[in-house]
């Protein structure tokens, strides 16, 4: 039993990697919203009933995860900047933690040293440090309840309409060929 849980981890960490998340340029980040359905067809009352049971739920979220991905995306982005801008000491935490992030990588540019007269700066300690400011400082300004307000009223939002939007007419069809 010991074994298969390293081996478990050592896969996920394989197949996790950084380059893949460095790859997300601004332009795939505006690809998906480009990929986004009309409002037409995201609000089609007449595709809209209720499942015949749990395994025709379930066909239908799947299939609508994969379809409507960008407006369910562009919702929960929605959902974020609201979360965000009612929150107003969590927003200028989060304002405040990216500038610092920003100026700490501009200044220290490719170096890993910053030489001052009296001492040397690493680039690991303002790190260290802006962890060790932030962590209690992000405890303090309740960001917990806007994760967890924001991540269980996206999903709600978004499963109950993926649950209620039935396959269009065309994929029907397609499916029994």
């Amino acid at each position: 039993m010991s074994s298969f849980v390293p081996a478990q981890f050592n896969s996920f960490t394989n197949n996790f990697d950084f380059d893949v998340l460095k790859a997300d340029t601004p332009s795939s980040f505006i690809d998906k919203f480009k990929n986004m359905k009309k409002p037409n067809d995201f609000f089609d009352f007449s595709r809209m009933s209720k499942p015949n049971g749990f395994i025709d739920a379930q066909q239908r979220i799947s299939y609508n995860l994969s379809y409507f991905a960008s407006n369910y995306f562009a919702i929960v982005i929605l959902f974020f900047l609201y979360c965000i801008f009612t929150n107003i000491p969590f927003f200028i935490f989060l304002f405040a933690e990216l500038t610092l992030i920003y100026f700490v990588q501009k200044h220290y540019g490719q170096a890993e040293e910053f030489d001052l007269k009296v001492f040397t700066l690493h680039r690991n300690i303002w790190y260290t440090i802006l962890l060790v400011v932030n962590v209690p400082v992000f405890f303090i300004w309740s960001p917990l309840s806007s994760v967890f307000w924001l991540s269980i009223f996206s999903a709600a939002i978004i499963v109950s309409h993926a649950a209620i939007m039935d396959k269009p007419v065309e994929t029907a069809y397609s499916d029994v060929v």
